[in-house]
């Protein structure tokens, strides 16, 4: 059963992972992108400190890990826009209408 919740600092490094292998997946490993983004290794933190933001994470309750997550936050320069932030899914979580919750 998949299960989204708020992420929580213990998931910070399977995300930066599900991140960074599906940009490397796609030959996006390259600077300018997300993969080499600084927040990567603190994302609940930062979207905890960041006004009008939150990340979600996809929670596989049968596997016991993330297979994915996505934020919201501002658009930089326009505090009272926001745009989609991070959506990645592991391979095997595709498919199944997850952005649909985004």
């Amino acid at each position: 059963m998949l299960k989204i919740r708020k992420i929580e600092p213990t998931d910070d490094q399977a995300v930066k992972k599900i991140i960074q292998d599906c940009l490397r997946d796609a030959y996006l490993n390259i600077p300018g992108t997300a993969y080499f983004d600084p927040q990567l290794d603190s994302l609940a933190e930062y979207y905890n400190d960041l006004p009008k933001s939150i990340y979600w994470v996809v929670f596989d309750d049968l596997k016991k890990e993330v297979v994915g997550g996505c934020g919201v936050g501002p658009v930089p320069g326009h505090p009272n826009i926001c745009e989609l932030q991070k959506l990645y899914l592991k391979p095997e979580a595709r498919g199944h209408g997850l952005s649909k919750f985004c």
